[in-house]
């Protein structure tokens, strides 16, 4: 059964590395990281919500068409509102695909050290002007959406990338509709 990964978390959290990460340890998985579809977008900077809207739509018929292909996909976003992941889970239901809604987390001290470090290098900043002091806020703001969302797991990314790729494909693992738990 294909499975369609929804990897959440806060911006500078690593989502599109460890995306990219756990897709190649999955047999046929492809990775999609909306931000880098958002930028390849014409309407990007000047229409910022314009683009993220096209770019949410291109990542759920990419999805779709792996899916359907029998590919598993991971797809890397920072969602704060339900919609785009409802959208993706009655995608992937409709397909006979399993979803995985996993958001990754840090406290709020590693995620301002992690923002500092992307800040400081040539890296440009995917999702605008975001700061360390940042931090609280957008952890907050993610805490309080998984509340909504009770089909959620989250995982443990403040270890190094190969122990959150661990975590992740950990999760993957024990939350499998066909292992029977």
């Amino acid at each position: 059964m294909a499975r369609l990964v929804l990897l959440n978390g806060a911006p500078g959290v690593g989502k599109s590395t460890i995306g990219a990460l756990v897709a190649g340890r999955l047999p046929r998985a492809i990775a999609i990281d909306v931000d880098d579809l958002k930028h390849a977008l014409p309407s990007w900077p000047s229409d910022r919500k314009a683009a993220g809207r096209l770019a949410r739509a291109q990542a759920v018929e990419t999805a779709r068409e792996q899916l359907a292909a029998g590919s598993d996909v991971v797809i890397a976003q920072y969602v704060a509102r339900s919609d785009f992941v409802d959208e993706l889970e009655a995608g992937a239901g409709d397909l006979g695909a399993s979803f995985h809604e996993l958001v990754l987390m840090v406290p709020a001290s590693e995620l301002r050290r992690r923002i500092a470090e992307r800040s400081a290098t040539d890296e440009p900043r995917k999702e605008g002007p975001i700061a360390p002091s940042d931090a609280t806020a957008l952890i907050e703001a993610l805490n309080a959406f998984v509340q909504q969302r009770p089909r959620a797991d989250t995982v443990d990314a403040s270890g190094s990338q190969e122990q959150t790729v661990a975590n992740v494909i950990e999760a993957l693992e024990h939350g499998d509709p066909e292992d029977g738990s």
